[in-house]
């Protein structure tokens, strides 16, 4: 048999609601309850719907977080940028709402984009932690081989140039036709025995691809450097 002391506590629990956790992105937010505009002042951040947290904007939210708490959400400054959760906080706060549709009473909200997950730079996969100046460890090496295929273009006297800012005759003095003045073709500039070799090389459509034709012949350059040492 329980005790009244038992049958109390179990009571207790039993009339407790369960709360729940439901997370969702901002537009689901949006479209579900449907933040109201801020009339204090206009051009206010997420398309005029955000309240500050101070002055006049505050006052307002709070008047209506005593009246009707569950249509108050808050802007929160999280590791994964920004989260919106119902009811008014106040720690790690940014911005305010107020929705026309309140929050469930039983649910916790969890309202972020994945959008707001740090990016790579360079092929936008989600970095979770691990990337560095802002992109994945495979671009991040791609950036750091670039880099070091630069240097070595440079130490042979390896430059590129878009052929209209150069020239604008031909060896035999002819105009250049002018689909080829948007070309690219690469030189050396110190007179390096680089030189012998670039006029086999073909011309470029772009500065990108100029570039990486330079890299990789100042890697060939210095193969056979190397070799013949």
């Amino acid at each position: 048999m329980t005790t009244p002391v038992q049958e109390a506590a179990c009571s207790t629990i039993l009339d407790t609601p369960l709360t729940y956790a439901v997370t969702m992105t901002i537009a689901e937010w949006q479209e579900q309850f449907r933040p109201v505009t801020n009339h204090l002042v206009p051009g206010a951040d997420f398309n005029g719907t955000a309240f500050e947290t101070y002055g006049v904007e505050l006052k307002h939210v709070l008047a209506i977080s005593v009246a009707e708490p569950n249509r108050v959400w808050t802007a929160l400054s999280t590791d994964h940028g920004i989260a919106i959760t119902n009811g008014m906080a106040w720690v790690n706060r940014l911005l305010y709402f107020v929705t026309e549709l309140p929050a469930q009473a039983n649910v916790n909200y969890d309202i972020h984009d994945h959008d707001d997950d740090e990016q790579c730079s360079q092929c936008e996969a989600v970095l979770d932690g691990d990337g560095w100046n802002g992109k994945c460890g495979h671009c991040a090496d791609a950036e750091d081989n670039k880099m070091e295929g630069l240097a070595l273009a440079k130490a042979h006297g390896l430059s590129w140039y878009r052929v209209g800012d150069v020239y604008t005759l031909d060896k035999a003095g002819k105009p250049i036709p002018a689909h080829n003045l948007d070309k690219w073709f690469i030189s050396a500039q110190d007179g390096t025995p680089a030189a012998d070799g670039i006029a086999d090389l073909p011309f470029s459509n772009s500065e990108d691809e100029a570039r990486d034709l330079a890299i990789q012949y100042a890697y060939t350059l210095q193969s056979t450097k190397v070799t013949s040492a």
